[in-house]
């Protein structure tokens, strides 16, 4: 089982060009890495390219897209959906979600996996110092251990397969963003499911650019 990982690009094919070739060279066994283009021009498009919608669908339109491909391969155990304004240190940065997000339990000579956590989430840097990202649940708080949090920012979350079999489908009504992020929370809290921020993974965002990326 592994990650089904995508990058959504709309027009700014320059930083998905760089996320995806930071995360390419360690995509390993553990994930699949995948761009979805969001209605770009031709020249708005990624050369590393893998889906197009054809339209720009917005930021729900985009992850919709994901997990119905993500739901419809079974290799698959979870998604992880990243802005293309992030920067990384890609080295191990999958497997340490993955880490966080499961637990491997060994009896006799087999082995497999628990689930610990349903959403986990590195933490963030706003690339200007002036406007970090608004939840302080997203800020590194240098923890050594994993943080349990009631609300996850859809920046870059990897989610379990089960959670989005849970959901399905993305309303419309929630395709701009925040809407998604407070659904899966909500449903979260609903199901006894367990969100967490992961200090020891670190992203930089480049927040002045996905604003007008999506919209």
């Amino acid at each position: 089982m592994k990650t089904a990982a995508y990058i959504l690009n709309h027009n700014l094919p320059d930083y998905t060009d760089m996320l995806y070739e930071s995360l390419k060279p360690y995509e390993r066994h553990d994930y699949d890495l995948f761009v979805i283009d969001n209605g770009s021009t031709d020249s708005g498009k990624s050369k590393h390219t893998s889906f197009e919608l054809g339209e720009n669908f917005y930021f729900g339109g985009g992850f919709n897209a994901a997990m119905q491909h993500t739901l419809e391969n079974e290799q698959y155990d979870s998604m992880l959906f990243l802005n293309n304004d992030l920067t990384v240190h890609p080295y191990n940065f999958v497997r340490s979600l993955r880490q966080e997000m499961f637990e491997e339990v060994f009896a006799g000579m087999w082995g497999s996996q628990e689930m610990k956590y349903d959403i986990v989430s590195p933490s963030f840097y706003n690339i200007e110092p002036n406007k970090q990202c608004h939840w302080k649940s997203m800020h590194s708080w240098s923890s050594s251990d994993i943080r349990q949090v009631d609300y996850i920012d859809f920046q870059c979350p990897l989610i379990s397969r089960r959670m989005l079999e849970e959901v399905k489908e993305i309303d419309s009504d929630l395709l701009y963003g925040w809407g998604i992020c407070f659904y899966f929370a909500l449903l979260a809290h609903k199901k006894g499911y367990k969100l967490g921020m992961v200090d020891r993974c670190c992203v930089l965002h480049h927040n002045s650019q996905i604003g007008r990326a999506h919209v």
